[in-house]
């Protein structure tokens, strides 16, 4: 799988989710309720991301001499790693988050766009568009 594969599905499933929650903002509270009351739920959802970063950076890392699309892959990995270990690591600081979002979803739908736009704009780089 080449680098451009992983951008174009990387770009597409954040495009997918983001439009998504753009349609129904109020989605993000229930999620977060479930989540917050479910331990198991919240351990997977840190190793999930985490196995899929520490893959990326395996199968990607960076070096010297490495081209745009296979360092944007590694940092997209990084990203997953960071976000893996923070859910991890840092879980009362993420229940906190979590609460903010069960509570109030005023900047859900301004967060969700700017998801949208950068995996819209993923899709395009993996297609060469841009």
């Amino acid at each position: 799988m080449t680098s451009l594969t992983l951008i174009i599905l990387f770009g597409t499933f954040l495009s997918i989710l983001s439009l998504k929650f753009v349609i129904e903002p109020e989605e993000v509270k229930a999620i977060a309720k479930d989540l917050i009351h479910n331990h198991g739920l919240m351990l997977m959802a840190g190793i999930i991301p985490l196995l899929i970063g520490l893959t990326i950076i395996g199968l990607y890392p960076p070096h010297a001499q490495t081209q745009t699309p296979d360092l944007i892959v590694a940092y997209l990995g990084c990203i997953f790693f960071i976000i893996g270990s923070f859910r991890l690591l840092c879980r009362n600081m993420w229940i906190k988050l979590l609460r903010t979002y069960s509570v109030e979803v005023k900047h859900t739908r301004i967060i969700m766009i700017i998801g949208l736009i950068v995996g819209l704009t993923l899709v395009a780089f993996g297609l060469e568009i841009i």
